[in-house]
């Protein structure tokens, strides 16, 4: 899925995103994608490799499930 980029697992929490976010942030001024991208990139920045690849195998074990049971993209967070 475009939402899920092939990515290293310490990448995957920046790059992976909700199908909701997509649709919102692609609407959002441009300043303030900014701001939140910066935000983004510094609370990722203050996370060791080895959490960051921790939390994302979680998410990867999640979008596997709701692949694996058909659940929309749509459908898997609020």
């Amino acid at each position: 899925s475009p939402l899920r980029p092939h990515c290293l697992a310490k990448e995957r929490l920046l790059l992976w995103c909700l199908s909701n976010d997509h649709q919102h942030t692609t609407s959002l001024p441009s300043l303030f994608t900014e701001v939140v991208d910066h935000i983004t990139n510094m609370i990722g920045a203050s996370w060791t490799d080895s959490t960051k690849e921790l939390y994302s195998m979680g998410l990867l074990v999640f979008h596997i499930f709701c692949d694996l049971n058909n659940i929309l993209d749509n459908l898997r967070c609020p």
